[in-house]
């Protein structure tokens, strides 16, 4: 929550500073639903280099949530956005001549603040920061360990936070004066590992021996997810005769 007030301060403080400097463009204001889905990919050296271990590069992840927007004038905006969302990673092991599966799946709260520039065809581009926090964290197998305890209390072996370096490009198939409704896709890359302890090795499971493990390697998750967001403009502010501005909302 302190994370999300921070971004709206900033959001109004950027924008309002714009608006002193140009009063003759408006401000638009707005609140958007939004939802997306699509796949991760768990990034670790160790791991992909294992000839024994298969990574399954169309695990999935979603996010749905809010946001808030501060559009000036027509093409560049400034965002806020709160999402629930979920990550996971599936690999398929060999141990000799048996082949089993074990998936990672991770449940999270995110918070992004976005640059957004939209041209006058409706396609946007947007980047930003993304800060999430991770609140469950779970990890299955297809077959019965000889020691069950790996697979309880895996989220002591993640960190709670993580920051992600956010990149989103799309277009508008609806726009309207009030209504727009826009897809696209979001790439989202972790800039930090999301093993809190470096010595674990996210498919230890005390049944196969790694080829490759403390080797210090990182864990940083890619989710590419195709995205839709429905928006709503229900205010502005902005004066073109005076350049003081005047919050209004609309009926």
């Amino acid at each position: 929550m302190k994370r999300l007030l921070i971004l709206f301060l900033f959001v109004s403080v950027i924008t309002g500073g714009y608006a002193q400097r140009r009063g003759s463009t408006i401000n638009w204001l707005s609140l958007a639903l939004k939802g997306g889905y699509g796949n991760t990919i768990m990034f670790n050296n160790d791991i992909m280099n294992d000839v024994n271990i298969s990574q399954n590069y169309a695990a999935p992840s979603y996010a749905y949530g809010i946001r808030f927007g501060i559009t000036h004038g027509d093409y560049v905006g400034i965002s806020a956005e709160y999402l629930w969302s979920g990550f996971s990673q599936k690999y398929d092991i060999k141990r000799g001549t048996e082949l089993y599966s074990r998936e990672t799946k991770f449940v999270s709260t995110d918070i992004l603040g976005l640059f957004r520039f939209t041209s006058d065809y409706g396609f946007y581009l947007e980047l930003g920061p993304k800060f999430t926090t991770i609140t469950q964290v779970s990890q299955t197998s297809d077959i019965v360990l000889p020691d069950p305890s790996f697979d309880t209390n895996v989220k002591d072996n993640y960190v709670t936070k993580f920051n992600s370096g956010v990149l989103g490009m799309g277009f508008m198939p609806m726009r309207t004066e009030r209504l727009t409704l826009s897809l696209g896709i979001r790439a989202a890359y972790s800039l930090n590992s999301i093993v809190a302890n470096q010595s674990y090795f996210p498919v230890r499971d005390g049944y196969y021996t790694p080829v490759n493990v403390y080797s210090d390697a990182t864990t940083n998750p890619l989710t590419l997810q195709l995205m839709a967001e429905f928006n709503y403009f229900f205010g502005f502010w902005g004066d073109a005769s005076c350049g003081r501005g005047r919050l209004m909302f609309f009926q």
